[in-house]
């Protein structure tokens, strides 16, 4: 990287992010908040590891990439840890946003196709992607849906997180969605035919609310592939399953189901998986769906 490397004018964002190798103990986070305060802007290209980002610490995504050096790091561990080694032949990162899981899993899957129809958002992961070399990426900027159409995009008013756009139209924020965009859904299981995509061995599915028409479009892949799957349930998404039966129904395989639990242990704060396959009502949060034999 070397003389590439551009950080923001603050010097206290430098400063924070000089400190990153703390970021899982408890208070960096508030100590950061303050020293690095939000809303200050600047542009940033770093090495992350072995990635490289560029971005903007206006963006509440990019901001995390340069302080924290990556953004949700132990869930994206625990999760490639779940994953055996003779299932990384592809996968599917549905709601792909600026790159920051779709970069680690070009280091351990043969092939990702990351789907986001988020125009702006597209933007800037084709530019995470192309600074990085030989990754195998394959950038899909459409939606995937169980239909193939044009959808209402909706977003929140709020310059500082685009990636919160979805095409679910239910209220799950704080302020209310606007209508923002017309934007192009693909009916999942015809798409990946016409791409020639035999085999999927695991799929991230985040997209704030429409996961289920996620899977429905994916009927056909589930059912042949029996893939590992990482997929938010938020407000919408419940709002559309109901519990955790419905939830369960839409995997046409066996599966075995963990959130993603967040557990301190002494002054560390950690990640781990808690098997939640006998409950019912499901709290908000991020689940792994793992294939039974």
């Amino acid at each position: 990287m070397g003389d590439r490397e551009l950080h923001p004018p603050s010097w206290r964002y430098r400063l924070v992010r000089r400190t990153r190798r703390y970021r899982d103990t408890r208070g960096w986070g508030r100590l950061a908040d303050f020293v690095a305060a939000r809303g200050m802007s600047g542009r940033f290209r770093v090495a992350n590891g072995s990635f490289i980002h560029e971005g903007d610490v206006s963006d509440l995504i990019d901001r995390e990439l340069y302080l924290r050096g990556g953004y949700e790091d132990q869930k994206i561990s625990l999760f490639l840890s779940r994953v055996p080694s003779d299932r990384r032949t592809s996968i599917l990162d549905v709601g792909a946003n600026v790159g920051t899981h779709t970069l680690p899993f070009a280091r351990t899957f043969a092939q990702v196709h990351a789907f986001e129809p988020n125009p702006e958002v597209v933007r800037k992961l084709r530019q995470n992607v192309a600074l990085n070399d030989n990754l195998n990426v394959a950038i899909h900027p459409c939606g995937l849906s169980d239909e193939r159409a044009e959808r209402t995009f909706y977003s929140v008013p709020s310059k500082h997180n685009p990636g919160l756009g979805t095409f679910s139209s239910v209220e799950q924020y704080d302020v209310p969605l606007d209508a923002v965009d017309r934007l192009e859904v693909v009916e999942g299981d015809g798409y990946l035919e016409s791409l020639g995509v035999e085999r999927v061995d695991a799929i991230k599915v985040d997209v704030q609310g429409y996961e289920h028409r996620v899977l429905a479009g994916l009927r056909r892949t589930l059912e042949h592939n029996r893939p590992y799957v990482w997929i938010e349930y938020g407000a919408a998404t419940r709002d559309a399953l109901k519990d955790g039966n419905t939830f369960r129904a839409m995997f046409p395989y066996p599966i075995d189901l963990f959130l993603f639990a967040y557990v301190t242990h002494g002054c560390v704060h950690a990640t781990q998986l808690v098997d939640v396959q006998r409950r019912t009502t499901l709290p908000f949060g991020d689940y792994l769906v793992v294939p039974r034999p």
